[in-house]
């Protein structure tokens, strides 16, 4: 009986491959596509942030407010990213996302 193997450590998670079923291609998005308009969003948070800093004491709070939700926001699309993968075997596509639920197509 065959043993479930990956080429691919770490990107397949144990299990996802059914015995005899050979991998062909593991890998994620592109990190610049998938990212882009993330990093996009994350600059004019931190501009306004940053210019809310400079400004009166009262609304400096704001600033702040404003920094921790860009790297916030820019660290869940980074973790969607890495928990996206897209691969297919000699016998299925698969599209595996997913932090909290999992979707398996």
């Amino acid at each position: 009986m065959d043993k479930k193997t990956s080429d691919y450590p770490g990107i397949i998670p144990a299990g996802m491959l059914e015995t005899g079923e050979k991998l062909i291609y593991a890998g994620r998005p592109q990190k610049f596509y998938f990212l882009f308009r993330p990093t996009l969003i994350n600059l004019v948070l931190l501009a306004g942030g940053i210019a809310l800093l400079t400004t009166q004491n009262r609304v400096k709070f704001c600033g702040v407010i404003l920094i921790s939700a860009a790297v916030i926001f820019f660290l869940i699309h980074l973790l969607r990213w890495q928990k996206t993968i897209y691969g297919f075997t000699d016998r299925r596509l698969f599209n595996h996302r997913g932090v909290i639920a999992k979707d398996i197509y």
